[in-house]
């Protein structure tokens, strides 16, 4: 009795962003992001009202699954975006309405998320990527299958200066699948590992900012995020 906007890893390759809410908000109807943090990798995400965000204590509307695991922290519901990695997205599925089915804090909706397997994903593929403030990126992936098992890896590496001082950022993961598949029988071994820092300094007064638009007003404001998570 809800809508769904389901999108698939074509989406993924066309609307190309280094996060999954700047994916979200250029293919999601209804989604705008908010760059409170001051961090690329730290935005929060907005679905009609309802937010998902990293930062501990905004009253938090949708619930994120990998899987049938949610990824929202037990504490206070918030979400680490930093800790999924975008090309292992096989596709997502967001879930408009209120349902008691996905748990707390699912006023605004659930986000689904399907990871790739060795069966989804039979290729070799490497990214590599510069730009602007420092920023260098670097992605491979590999899967392969043989009719009965398969497996996947995806490892990640992204850094940047920042446009401002003192706030590099750095985040690398690593996510792999070990799969079985039969007439009777099917199932995946998921393992995650994640490791980022992130500087993401706030705001300043307006005179400071007319003098030097690089400049900052306290530092450092790091967030330090690891996650080991095995479904």
């Amino acid at each position: 009795p809800f809508k769904s906007q389901k999108i698939d890893t074509s989406a993924f390759e066309l609307i190309y962003a280094d996060d999954l809410p700047s994916s979200l908000e250029r293919s999601i109807g209804g989604a705008h992001l908010i760059d409170a943090q001051s961090n690329p990798f730290q935005k929060d995400l907005f679905f009609r009202g309802y937010s998902s965000s990293p930062l501990l204590g905004v009253a938090q509307g949708l619930s994120i699954f990998l899987g049938s695991t949610r990824l929202n922290e037990p504490l206070g519901q918030e979400i680490n975006w930093d800790m999924i990695p975008i090309s292992a997205v096989s596709n997502l599925t967001l879930i408009s309405g209120a349902t008691p089915l996905f748990g707390l804090n699912s006023l605004g909706g659930a986000l689904s998320l399907e990871l790739k397997t060795g069966f989804s994903f039979e290729d070799t593929k490497i990214d590599l990527n510069t730009g602007s403030w420092g920023r260098h990126t670097a992605n491979i992936e590999h899967g392969y299958n043989n009719g009965r098992t398969g497996y996947y890896v995806n490892l990640s590496y992204k850094e940047e200066d920042g446009w401002r001082d003192l706030s590099e950022s750095e985040l690398h993961t690593l996510y792999g699948v070990f799969s079985y598949r039969d007439e009777l029988i099917s199932g995946d071994l998921f393992y995650l590992y994640g490791n980022s820092d992130l500087a993401g300094n706030g705001a300043l007064p307006e005179e400071l900012l007319r003098q030097d638009r690089d400049s900052i007003f306290t530092a450092p404001d790091l967030t330090e995020n690891q996650t080991n998570l095995v479904i």
